[in-house]
């Protein structure tokens, strides 16, 4: 029954840090002034009274916000249009740089004690970048932090599509985003939740959560 089951994670906000990458960048281009695109420009330049401190638990709120459809505050909007203009023209260095996330390796371990290793997968949406540099630079990620095959790496923003490609298996999704997790459900997979922000906490929940589902597959 082991082989029937699949475990796929997200990379940003599960086994990646990507506020964390996001926030020195932003914090970096405000610092130093950077006017290189007209986002960049606009965020430097505002004095508005919504203006706050770039965070991680900032950016964190902003996601939330958006995957809701709530109304963001003038900061928050150049705040995000200024992020994907510098993570969007990072390219590989970037992507393939980013710190990892408290427990990352815990999380995949405990996935490879469960199925097997060849039946973890990575299941991760790209950042618009016309060098290609993103998807290129996440799979460097994995080949440098993980031993999760490389062929088991999918770089998608149509995530339900990849359960829907293993019609035969349990095919289960760890992802931070709301969205991702009930599009991969409304393909006929399982998804859990992995709550930001980022803990030993949320890990130790998680895994909890996969070994429940797991047990409860095994007849």
């Amino acid at each position: 029954m082991k082989q029937r089951i699949k475990i796929f994670f997200d990379m940003d906000g599960v086994l990646v840090d990507f506020a964390a990458g996001a926030v020195i960048a932003l914090n970096e281009a405000l610092t130093s002034g950077n006017m290189t695109s007209k986002n960049l420009r606009r965020l430097i330049n505002y004095d508005g009274p919504d203006r706050e401190e770039v965070t991680v638990e900032f950016l964190e709120k902003i996601t939330e916000k958006k995957d809701a459809k709530l109304p963001r505050t003038q900061w928050e909007k150049r705040v995000t249009n200024a992020m994907f203009s510098i993570v969007g023209a990072g390219g590989h260095p970037y992507w393939s740089s980013l710190p990892t996330n408290v427990g990352h390796d815990q999380l995949v371990n405990a996935a490879d004690d469960l199925v097997g290793l060849t039946n973890v997968y990575v299941c991760t949406a790209p950042v618009e970048d016309k060098t290609g540099g993103c998807e290129s630079g996440k799979r460097a990620w994995i080949d440098a932090h993980t031993l999760i095959p490389a062929e088991n790496v999918f770089v998608t923003g149509d995530k339900g599509s990849i359960a829907a490609q293993f019609p035969g298996d349990v095919c289960i999704l760890v992802d931070d985003r709301l969205k991702y997790c009930q599009a991969w459900e409304a393909a006929g997979g399982i998804a859990i939740r992995h709550v930001p922000p980022a803990s030993l906490e949320s890990v130790n929940r998680t895994i909890s959560q996969l070994q429940l589902i797991v047990k409860s597959q095994v007849k």
